[in-house]
């Protein structure tokens, strides 16, 4: 990911400059998307949450794929995973803002990081945009999540292009507004408990 785009997002989302501490939110509504411009290709690294300490090896191949198979050319890269390369994908950034924001979230709620326990491959200044981006992921998707909508986007009459509010009854009972999927195009779950 890029630290200075994610950097600009959390400025923007979480209306504050400290990367460590999460819990604010600047109630920011502006798409994503805007934040990418001309990129249609994002580059991501993988960085093992610890409980990956005892999962298998990865195994990628190295040669070029429209060729003859090379089996010397399977390379196997094993926990903390630091031989595997940036990868290219076309998953704009905000997806992955949710799901590893909140795996960062479930983990450590708004508690810092503990980098020196939980990743100590990651220690160093060689790291520091590392742990930045991190930080970073959860501060946006924890911002994301306590925002509140204006009140004037939620009724359809005033906004007939803007997505439409549901209401659905969970297997307990209770019941729970969201947005009808079919015109959710923001990447917070903006569901709530009523």
């Amino acid at each position: 990911m890029t630290p200075f785009l994610l950097n600009i997002m959390h400025l923007v989302y979480v209306g504050d400059r400290c990367f460590t501490l999460p819990g604010k939110t600047s109630n920011t509504q502006r798409e994503p998307e805007s934040f990418y411009q001309e990129f249609t290709r994002f580059t991501y690294r993988l960085i093992p949450l610890p409980q990956m300490k005892e999962s298998w090896s990865v195994r990628r191949y190295t040669g070029q794929l429209l060729c003859r198979f090379n089996p010397n050319l399977v390379q196997q890269s094993v926990y903390p995973f630091d031989d595997f390369p940036k990868i290219p994908l076309h998953i704009p950034y905000h997806f992955v803002i949710v799901n590893a924001g909140k795996k960062l979230f479930q983990l450590y709620g708004l508690n810092e990081i503990d980098f020196e326990r939980a990743f100590p491959f990651l220690q160093g200044e060689k790291f520091l945009k590392t742990r930045t981006i991190m930080d970073n992921l959860r501060n946006i998707y924890v911002a994301w999540n306590v925002a509140q909508p204006d009140p004037a986007r939620l009724t359809p009459e005033a906004n007939d292009d803007k997505p439409i509010m549901v209401r659905l009854s969970t297997s307990g009972g209770e019941s729970v507004t969201g947005y009808d999927a079919h015109h959710f195009h923001s990447p917070t779950p903006l569901i709530k408990k009523t």
